[in-house]
């Protein structure tokens, strides 16, 4: 089997970069604090069973915001900076709430990675937000995809 023969098999999609969007990074981040959420949170014998149904939630609604992700859906962007907001709040208010009662340990370790995940969409979903409410971003229109504004 040659590289062409492997480069057929599995086409590459080329897409142009876009000037000042960061929802790529977004969801790759959401991706990565999801899944670090699906592998850890079971381990969390500190959460109640009650509080495990809004996390499995919140990681249901991560990868449906990192899939609908799109340079030209503002209402997507707007939830991409909630959910990053959120997500920090929550994570960061579990991780010193865990430090102020065991100290430094593993449960810290865990929710403090995954504030800083979301504190990183954070900043790249509200960079994205900013350059679609400055026009430096494709908008949605009800008659299709408009052009940036330079």
């Amino acid at each position: 089997m040659s590289l062409e023969d492997i480069r057929d098999f599995f086409p590459q999609v080329r897409r142009r970069k876009i000037r000042h969007y960061y929802g790529d990074i977004t969801r790759h981040l959401f991706l990565i604090a999801g899944g670090a959420m699906i592998i850890f949170i079971p381990l969390q014998g500190s959460l109640l069973p009650t509080a495990s149904i809004f996390f499995v939630l919140g990681i249901l609604l991560i990868g449906v915001l990192a899939g609908l992700t799109d340079p030209r859906k503002r209402w997507v962007c707007w939830c991409n900076v909630l959910i990053s907001a959120f997500g920090l709040l929550v994570f960061e208010f579990y991780a010193a709430l865990g430090y102020r009662a065991e100290g430094f340990n593993f449960d810290f370790l865990v929710h403090q990675a995954i504030a800083l995940l979301f504190f990183i969409a954070l900043y790249y979903s509200t960079k994205t937000l900013r350059a679609m409410i400055t026009g430096k971003l494709p908008a949605e229109s009800p008659t299709g995809p408009t052009e940036p504004t330079v």
